[in-house]
């Protein structure tokens, strides 16, 4: 049989291609050149995520407001029964009030539960204390141990970190009756201590080098180490996570990830392990998150480049089938990000997230809005600077073919008075090419879809793509359409 050609088109000079970007959704990935990552995937990012209620189309993230200052850093927030709370460095104050309830001696990293109707409170220095209204504070009855880490689970309170690899727990039922007797060795290595518990079916124990859960019987006595696992330890109490999604902490080797508490993944570390690297792991004990609901995304806020306090934050969204939703991870930076905690309050079915600044004389702050404060002076906003870079693309002629780009459109919404500056790369320079400031007013009303053509006649073999917005207000990108024709093979 011979060679059909009316069924082959040869491409040639003059041949017009049309590349489109028509979603971000599995955000950044640097596991690998920039010219091999998909098309849905970006090269870098800084405060984009999806906007969850426009399915493909990305967002600036959401600003915070400042709500109240302390003189010292703040280390924790908790909603519990009785009330919401926060901790400094040396105080216990109500997370909405800022009432002073408790004074204590200086500690980094409390730890919190509750447990029939009383919330408990811990930090590896001062006697364990508990309110049962929310407004008074007092050592926990029974004079437990000194505790650096609390968890309840099923019938029963557990204490931690007062001896090295000892689980503590309290009788049946009861805050108050803590015997010797009633305590379990889960490890006698010093370089594998206990960092933290978690309430995930059965109990889970975190050392800094493992993990193991715990199953309790129906007697005090009757408990045991149902299994273990040594390949992942966790760095910082106040990175573990319970959420629909499952059970998450700070590894050394970044986020880890268990659906059924044995098995584990490590999705950081496959999408972004050049920001993993460049992290400063001295400083992971300090690192901490809070499940955003709202988004169904982890936000963990991080060390970066050296520093010693929180400067970066990475916001981790799980694959969901239910939604099409496909995994996906995106990077923040700015005066939002440089947070020492964070938390939510659920009220009224609406979910709040607290962050809580890490320098010291720091504001609490609601997260919201579309701007970020800047730390140094209150109440005054700035604009929230988000960019993008997609992959270095050849178009379906491949790397060899040189093209010529007669027309970029951008696939934007309009947003009052605001703009956005498009860039590109060419071929395998790392020197922005040329750069166009387009407005944003093109449309009669904001949050309205616009497409913004760019005339560019720019001979490439390969071309990256980049936005950069300053916008006072949420920056919205669905895409970026590349056009052009075919000028060599």
């Amino acid at each position: 049989m011979g060679f059909d050609t009316s069924r082959t088109i040869i491409p040639r000079q003059g041949t017009p291609y049309v590349s489109q970007f028509l979603t971000f959704q599995r955000g950044v990935n640097n596991s690998t050149s920039d010219e091999i990552i998909a098309q849905d995937e970006l090269a870098d990012v800084r405060n984009f995520i999806p906007d969850s209620l426009n399915a493909g189309v990305l967002i600036s993230r959401p600003g915070s407001v400042q709500t109240y200052l302390q003189t010292n850093p703040w280390t924790s927030i908790y909603q519990g029964r009785n009330n919401a709370y926060a901790t400094t460095t040396s105080l216990i104050v109500g997370l909405q009030t800022n009432t002073t309830l408790a004074t204590m001696t200086t500690s980094t990293a409390p730890d919190w539960t509750t447990y029939v109707g009383t919330d408990i409170f811990v930090n590896g220095v001062d006697a364990p204390q508990a309110t049962t209204d929310g407004s008074t504070f007092a050592a926990l009855a029974g004079s437990p141990p000194t505790f650096k880490y609390i968890e309840r689970q099923g019938q029963h309170l557990y204490g931690a970190g007062h001896e090295n690899g000892r689980l503590r727990w309290a009788d049946t039922g009861t805050t108050t009756t803590w015997p010797a007797i009633n305590e379990l060795i889960i490890t006698d290595d010093v370089a594998d201590d206990i960092t933290g518990l978690a309430r995930f079916n059965d109990l889970v124990v975190f050392c800094e080098k493992s993990f193991h859960r715990i199953r309790h019987g129906t007697s005090e006595a009757d408990i045991s180490v149902a299994f273990s696992n040594y390949a992942a330890g966790c760095t910082s109490h106040r990175s573990i996570i319970v959420c629909p999604y499952g059970l998450f902490w700070w590894s050394q080797q970044g986020l880890a990830w268990t659906k059924d508490g044995m098995s584990f993944d490590l999705p950081l570390l496959r999408r972004i392990p050049k920001t993993l690297a460049d992290l400063n792991k001295s400083k992971y004990s300090r690192v901490h998150g809070v499940y955003n609901a709202d988004e169904g995304a982890l936000q963990y806020f991080v060390c970066n480049d050296g520093s010693d306090t929180e400067n970066l934050s990475i916001w981790y969204y799980p694959p969901d089938e239910r939604f099409g939703r496909p995994e996906s991870v995106w990077l923040m930076d700015g005066d939002g990000t440089e947070m020492g905690a964070s938390g939510f309050v659920v009220s009224n079915y609406t979910t709040s997230i607290y962050l809580g600044a890490a320098a010291s004389a720091g504001y609490m702050h609601l997260q919201t809005g579309t701007s970020d404060p800047i730390q140094a002076s209150p109440g005054f906003g700035q604009p929230i600077i988000c960019y993008l870079e997609t992959k270095r693309e050849v178009t379906d002629y491949g790397i060899k073919s040189q093209k010529k780009c007669t027309n970029i459109v951008l696939l934007l919404y309009s947003s009052g008075g605001d703009s956005i500056d498009y860039s590109t790369y060419v071929d395998n320079s790392t020197t922005v090419d040329r750069t166009w400031t387009t407005p944003l007013t093109l449309a009669a009303g904001d949050n309205i879809a616009i497409e913004v053509p760019i005339g560019y006649e720019r001979s490439y073999h390969k071309i990256k793509h980049r936005l950069y917005s300053t916008a006072a207000g949420h920056t919205k990108v669905r895409g970026i359409v590349n056009s052009g024709h075919l000028v060599s093979t």
